[in-house]
């Protein structure tokens, strides 16, 4: 399945008081960077960070696609791309990614697929977002995959089949995936089995430090720090 990687990264971060991307995750690893680094892992082609105006990048990871490689070692290509509209909402960071992720010829039939993050779910890792390829995959009837909430509903990361392209250019305001998700007209799949902290995410300073909790007690568990 050909499919690129879209991390939403453009949002104000009004609840946390400024953008999100850039914020310390640990030492030396941004919070936006973190995503990227299991995008870049997760087998896709490309990977299309979209950015609100401003923000000069300087939290992308460094290297030729990500912090780390994927598990051939390859680099996936990591496209930058700013969306002038990000503060009208969520569906225009949406559509902006998504153009990127076809290229100036909008040649949808060439993509099966485009995975979709945000930039502030450092625990979503690659080898969930390779499930949720995976399963579209096999099963050609489902329009979307997503992992399921603590409510059973749809949340990101998602990944949406070509037959949704159309749906995402109609978006609008601050409509994003979930809205699509919840469409009847489509046919989908949510993982009910992801672990909750995979799940986690920052809106506010206090969740921002519950993450920076759990990933240095998940990096001291891997590494036999007491």
């Amino acid at each position: 399945m050909r499919a690129v990687a879209i991390c939403l990264a453009a949002g104000a971060g009004s609840r946390m008081g400024g953008a999100k991307p850039a914020r310390e995750l640990a030492p030396g690893v941004s919070l936006g960077s973190a995503v990227l680094s299991e995008l870049a892992a997760s087998g896709v082609e490309r990977v299309v960070a979209v950015l609100r105006p401003g923000d000069d990048g300087t939290w992308l990871p460094s290297g030729a696609g990500a912090a780390r490689p994927d598990p051939a070692g390859c680099w996936p290509p990591l496209e930058r791309v700013t969306c002038p509209d990000a503060d009208q909402g969520m569906a225009h960071s949406l559509r902006c990614g998504l153009a990127a992720a076809l290229g100036s010829s909008g040649d949808e039939p060439r993509l099966d697929a485009v995975l979709i993050a945000l930039a502030d779910q450092p625990f979503a890792d690659a080898a969930l977002m390779r499930r949720l390829l995976a399963r579209l995959a096999e099963r050609p009837e489902l329009d979307w995959t997503a992992c399921a909430g603590a409510d059973g509903l749809p949340v990101p990361p998602v990944a949406l089949r070509s037959t949704m392209f159309d749906a995402v250019w109609r978006l609008s305001g601050d409509q994003g995936a979930r809205k699509l998700l919840r469409d009847t007209t489509f046919q989908g799949d949510a993982l009910h089995d992801v672990p909750e902290q995979m799940l986690l995410d920052a809106d506010t300073p206090e969740e921002l430090k519950r993450l920076r909790q759990a990933w240095e007690q998940m990096y001291s568990s891997r590494s036999g720090i007491a």
